[in-house]
């Protein structure tokens, strides 16, 4: 009904009953009484008898309306097009709810989520509904017509249409509230009757200040209303006084490997508008112990003080215990939105970091004189990889048959050249050297190559092939090697003052500088540093040290290609053209040893966080070999989810195994058992996107201004309970107008009735 007190009305209605009494009992309160004079009476009033009804009529008319105005006013008026929006009872009515179920709307609002405030009016519609009502109901996290909660039918059990609704929560997702007008557009398209559209959101500022999205979201709303749709927006945001949002939890490192220490980066921003201070922030480790998961607490950080819009920031040390899957998990107060004040980390903890040595000279008659032999000892001296590296040692006829994609560092030491082997490519062309282009796209993709020069070296393949005219492996132009490596009489040093401070030859910068008077160098191979590379979008070479030979000729050079780097050092690894790899000098020691073992740290390939990632993200992983025929099972985050049997299916990179309705923030964790009862366990990380948290609200001028049109409705929920709904959906009410009006009545009822002389 369109009034605030629908019985006011009706009595008002039953009122006019009494002017239409009054006028049929004054008709009979007389008795008729014939007399000589009466019948010049009679005959006057025949002729004035069509006048005096019709004015007694219009006095009645007057009356009655006035009665019936003076009860709608009375019931409070508040206009068809403002009535109760949950009086949606007329039959034939189609509603489509747009249901907003992003982050955001799990705001606290007096001690309930604006969520459930929504759902406790998307209930009461659906119990105003009558049995020719259609109701159709679209959530934002899943916006498609295809995948909409209820889709568009009538309401035969509303009872388990309304448990359905009790049981939804907020998902992860960012609303995506166009998409779902699209679908609703879908829905309403060609239906006849009367059509609502309702959208239930917290409209945030963020959201329409989304580049094009206020407009695009207009337009839509527009082409609903040319179709006869009546839009109501129900608001129910509000700006977040106390809110601190895990912005960002990443791996800092490069990589995490059991038992050495990585970096955690972490980002809290204040999206309140209250100064916070000291703020403890809970860390902890999450693995599995068998099949069940165990949690260690970290130390606790705090942030001692906060400004509303700023962001804490700190690196936290974690060292893993052992290989395998770890979550780090961050936890902060409950605020005004609890959901986003934790974010997890998942780290797939390698044992070693894998590196491949190609020894151009493997075969010497003393191990020592290998090219790899010292770089193997300080990667990996014990052998079994506990200083964080594992060393796998190829020669020069095994690099077509190699994968350099299971290695997180190649070095090429003292090595000629490359296997011919003329290889047709997916383009029809000739590739004579396919290890090298393999090469190229390891690197380009993220990997790490460090070459090493010496006696091997083909001087023609390197300017060719190699330097690929100035975008390939080698950074620079070569020339045939300088000095007596034989003799060891005259040797170069490195010149301290070409160092950078923040390269790769850092550890000889500042007071280190005066360490590179230890190392000598008899022999090098020069490199041409007058030619570069022409400006085709290759990253140039960086001259990272020089030797102080005349020329200052190049010693270490890197080149940024594509994600990854390459780093070229112009004389040998092992001892045969210098006595860096002694290491020791006198009482100094680690001239070597620290210095290859941080290089091969900065240069080793990222690892790519494809574990972690924001709700939405598809969980997507590729089954090894020795596990393709495990059976694959899916823990979800919430703890009342059944378990999801997941079927591995075939593609390119080998089969898979994946899950795509990811719509909740937490840990997702994939149990692969073999037959032989062999478990392994991985685990995904999803968290809300950052600016879920920022809860800046949109005025209700912002929004009516999207939608100015006389079929749209605002209507604010941001109240604490549904006893506040009338006095909402009545905001724009006509009684008022109606009080004027009934005062307007009179008057002209007063007029008419001296003018027609009923009385004085």
């Amino acid at each position: 009904m369109p009034f605030m007190h629908p019985i006011l009305f009706w009595m008002g209605l039953g009122a006019i009953a009494i002017p239409i009494l009054i006028y049929l009992i004054n008709r009979r309160r007389f008795r008729i009484v014939d007399w000589a004079a009466m019948s010049f009476l009679l005959a006057a009033l025949r002729r004035t008898r069509k006048r005096l009804r019709i004015e007694e009529l219009i006095l009645l008319a007057l009356r009655c309306l006035i009665l019936l105005l003076f009860g709608a006013a009375l019931a409070r008026f508040a206009g068809c097009g403002s009535r109760d929006a949950f009086s949606v009872g007329n039959d034939g009515r189609t509603i489509v709810i747009v249901l907003d179920d992003s982050y955001s709307m799990g705001q606290a609002q007096g001690g309930r989520e604006a969520f459930a405030k929504a759902c406790e009016d998307i209930k009461l519609i659906i119990e105003k509904l009558t049995g020719s009502d259609r109701l159709g109901i679209l959530l934002t996290s899943r916006p498609g017509s295809k995948e909409c909660f209820f889709p568009l039918a009538e309401v035969t059990d509303p009872k388990s249409l309304i448990g359905r609704v009790e049981a939804l929560r907020p998902s992860g997702m960012r609303t995506n509230m166009l998409e779902a007008l699209e679908s609703a557009e879908v829905f309403l398209k060609n239906i006849d009757g009367e059509k609502n559209l309702f959208m239930l959101s917290d409209f945030r500022q963020v959201d329409l200040d989304t580049p094009g999205q206020a407009g695009l979201l207009a337009d839509r709303v527009k082409q609903l209303q040319n179709q006869g749709v009546k839009v109501i927006a129900m608001d129910f945001g509000l700006a977040g006084q106390k809110n601190l949002t895990v912005e960002k939890i990443a791996l800092a490192s490069r990589y995490a490997s059991a038992g050495q220490p990585v970096r955690i980066s972490l980002a809290v921003r204040n999206n309140g508008q209250s100064l916070l201070g000291n703020v403890p922030v809970e860390m902890s480790a999450i693995f599995s112990e068998g099949e069940t998961l165990r949690t260690v607490a970290l130390p606790t950080r705090m942030i001692e003080s906060l400004e509303p819009g700023q962001v804490w920031q700190t690196e936290v040390p974690f060292t893993p215990a052992s290989a395998g899957f770890a979550v780090i998990g961050v936890k902060l107060p409950a605020d005004d939105l609890p959901g986003d004040n934790e974010a997890f980390l998942s780290l797939d903890v390698r044992a070693a970091a894998r590196v491949l040595l190609v020894d151009g000279k493997p075969n010497a008659a003393v191990p020592e004189d290998a090219e790899s032999f010292f770089v193997a000892l300080v990667l990996n001296p014990n052998g079994n990889g506990s200083h964080g590296f594992e060393v796998e040692r190829i020669t020069r006829d095994k690099l077509n048959s190699v994968d350099f994609k299971d290695y997180d560092l190649v070095m090429l030491l003292n090595l000629p050249n490359f296997p011919l082997k003329p290889t047709e490519t997916a383009n029809k062309k000739i590739e004579n050297y396919p290890a090298v282009a393999a090469l190229e796209q390891y690197v380009s993709d993220g990997g790490g190559l460090i070459i090493f020069t010496g006696d091997q070296i083909d001087t023609d393949f390197y300017n060719t092939r190699l330097y690929n005219k100035g975008s390939g492996l080698s950074p620079l132009l070569i020339r045939q090697p300088v000095g007596d490596a034989k003799s060891r009489k005259d040797f170069f040093k490195i010149d301290p003052t070409g160092i950078s401070p923040t390269g790769i030859m850092r550890f000889f910068s500042g007071s280190g500088g005066a360490l590179t008077e230890l190392i000598r160098f008899f022999a090098f191979t020069p490199a041409d540093d007058n030619v570069l590379p022409a400006g085709d979008g290759t990253a140039l070479p960086v001259i990272e040290a020089r030797f102080n030979d005349r020329s200052q000729s190049p010693a270490v050079v890197s080149r940024k290609l594509g994600d990854g780097r390459v780093v070229m050092f112009y004389s040998t690894a092992s001892l045969s053209w210098n006595d860096w790899a002694m290491d020791s000098v006198g009482d100094v020691q680690g001239l070597f040893v620290l210095f290859i073992a941080d290089l091969a740290e900065d240069l080793a390939r990222r690892q790519k966080d494809v574990f972690t990632g924001p709700v939405g993200n598809a969980i997507n992983y590729t089954v090894s070999a020795d596990l393709r025929d495990a059976t694959a099972t899916l823990i979800l985050p919430l703890a009342e989810a059944d378990l999801v049997n997941l079927t591995p299916q075939s593609s390119p990179a080998g089969p898979q195994v994946r899950y795509d309705q990811v719509y909740d923030v937490g840990i997702y964790r994939i149990s692969l058992r073999s037959p032989n009862q062999r478990v392994k366990e991985i685990f995904f990380a999803r968290n809300p996107g950052p600016v879920e948290g920022r809860l800046d609200h949109a005025s209700e001028q912002d929004i009516s201004s999207l939608f100015d049109n006389q079929d749209f409705r605002y209507i604010d929920r941001t109240g604490t309970g549904l006893a506040n709904l009338d006095k909402a959906v009545a905001d724009k009410q006509h009684w008022v107008w109606l009080v004027a009006a009934v005062l307007v009545l009179l008057t002209l009822e007063m007029y008419l009735a001296m003018r027609f002389g009923h009385w004085k």
